[in-house]
């Protein structure tokens, strides 16, 4: 398959952008995870040991002003994590994936992480 100069930079071009709006969303995460919650809990284990690279993390968090969790915060984290997943496919698991939920009684949001090795 050949490409043209035109057609890689097109490319390339889509690439960084993808990044770029990716990187962008984390942060929006990462400001409204500080902005607006509490840490009040985290456990992380490592399945293998921790040279093995795997990581498996539950983190809890909640709201500062004791409030339910919105619908729209947790559907902003879903669906980066939905476009992550979408984007690594099953590569995903090495570079690091979250599942984020809304506690039964809503107050509470819980982030599961876990990390891949290929060792």
């Amino acid at each position: 398959m050949k490409l043209t100069k035109k057609q890689l930079h097109k490319i390339i071009k889509e690439e960084i952008n993808n990044l770029l709006i990716q990187e962008s969303s984390s942060k929006e995460i990462k400001s409204l995870l500080e902005r607006d919650y509490q840490k009040v809990s985290e456990d992380t284990s490592y399945p293998y040991g921790r040279n093995r690279g795997e990581i498996r993390r539950t983190t809890v968090y909640k709201r500062k002003d004791g409030e339910a969790i919105p619908d729209q915060d947790l559907k902003m984290i879903q669906d980066y994590e939905s476009d992550f997943l979408q984007k690594y496919g099953s590569f995903a698991a090495f570079r690091g994936v979250s599942e984020t939920t809304k506690s039964e009684d809503g107050m509470s949001l819980i982030v599961k992480y876990s990390k891949a090795s290929a060792g």
